[in-house]
């Protein structure tokens, strides 16, 4: 499984597509407490919850979505009027997404929005 393909999947707005590419016990933590200490990540999991969860978030007729790689893993950032709004990052394990990371607070993602593409 590639980023690309999970990126393609989504784009369908089809929740069961995505699925497909997730493990059954996939965990999505979403972390938009813009860097605030006591700020807990939520967590979404079941394949298809998060399937359901990553349409909503990437939908392609709110944002734009594109590949990149971060931290070492590879990552989808979501970009809204021009703005980075998120960064996806995914691990994978035996062509199955097992993990997602999710950040979207503001004060975190300013240095991506700080620098060139």
């Amino acid at each position: 499984m590639t980023v690309r393909e999970l990126r393609l999947a989504v784009e369908t707005g089809e929740p069961a597509l995505v699925a497909h590419l997730l493990h059954a016990d996939v965990a999505m933590l979403t972390d938009d407490g813009g860097g605030a200490a006591t700020s807990e990540p939520r967590t979404v999991r079941g394949a298809a919850d998060v399937a359901r969860a990553l349409c909503h978030l990437l939908d392609p007729d709110a944002a734009e979505t594109t590949e990149r790689e971060v931290n070492g893993r590879s990552a989808l950032v979501l970009r809204r009027g021009g703005e980075v709004a998120g960064v996806v990052s995914l691990r994978v394990d035996r062509d199955l997404v097992t993990t997602i990371w999710v950040v979207l607070g503001r004060d975190k993602l300013r240095h991506w929005n700080d620098q060139p593409d």
